[in-house]
């Protein structure tokens, strides 16, 4: 008896349509990710604080922010996406070390803080 595939065993695969805007934002896209790959990167290497950011993280939440993003806003100059990158991974680095903190020390960072005013 010879075998008849049934319809789950037909993988069925969707091709979207692609236009040429959309392929334009995804190579733009995959430009840019390219290029804050190889910035992450030599940040860690750079800045010893940031060897506590995880990459892998960072990337993934880049990427969905682009795909928010309209295709004029993905173009960045370089020094522009640089100041972006380091302060987002600042951030990161700077919740990894709060959550290292003592309840005490945590307490006095707070009070720290409270003290100093936001604007100047």
């Amino acid at each position: 008896m010879a075998y008849e595939p049934t319809y789950r065993d037909i993988e069925i695969v969707k091709y979207p349509f692609h236009t040429e805007e959309s392929y334009r934002r995804g190579r733009k896209r995959d430009e840019l990710l390219k290029q804050m790959s190889e910035l992450i990167d030599k940040l860690i290497s750079e800045e010893g604080i940031f060897k506590r950011v995880d990459k892998n993280k960072l990337f993934e939440s880049l990427s969905d922010l682009l795909d928010k993003l309209p295709l004029e806003r993905i173009s960045i100059p370089e020094e522009e996406l640089t100041k972006r990158i380091r302060k987002i991974m600042a951030l990161e680095a700077m919740s990894g070390i709060l959550d290292e903190l003592t309840p005490e020390q945590l307490e006095a960072f707070e009070a720290a803080v409270k003290r100093r005013p936001l604007f100047k």
